[in-house]
């Protein structure tokens, strides 16, 4: 399960308008997920990423949007049908707790 130029693309503006969105610093963000500042810009902006830490990114994004009354945006490539794929190729992931964000 891999994805194209294009679909990466999409995926980082996709990132980039969900993130713009939510009311915390991309710094605390990283720092919660474990994080540097640098290596959550190369997942949102998705420069070699690693596919479970794009999911794991993607899901903790959703829940801090939800947590501040933020619509998250349907994602194009990385859209739930897929996620039962995204397990069997990659593995399960936990995303962190988004309470005090």
């Amino acid at each position: 399960m891999s994805i194209n130029e294009a679909q990466r693309r999409r995926t980082a503006e996709e990132f980039a308008a969900l993130c713009s969105q939510i009311p915390v610093e991309e710094a605390a963000l990283a720092e919660r997920l474990g994080l540097t500042p640098e290596e959550f810009a190369n997942v949102v902006q998705m420069r070699c990423p690693d596919p479970r830490e794009v999911w794991r990114v993607r899901d903790f994004l959703v829940a801090v949007a939800r947590a501040h009354g933020i619509e998250a945006p349907e994602f194009t490539v990385l859209v739930e049908s897929k996620r039962t794929s995204a397990h069997h190729w990659f593995g399960s992931w936990d995303v962190p707790s988004v309470k005090g964000l």
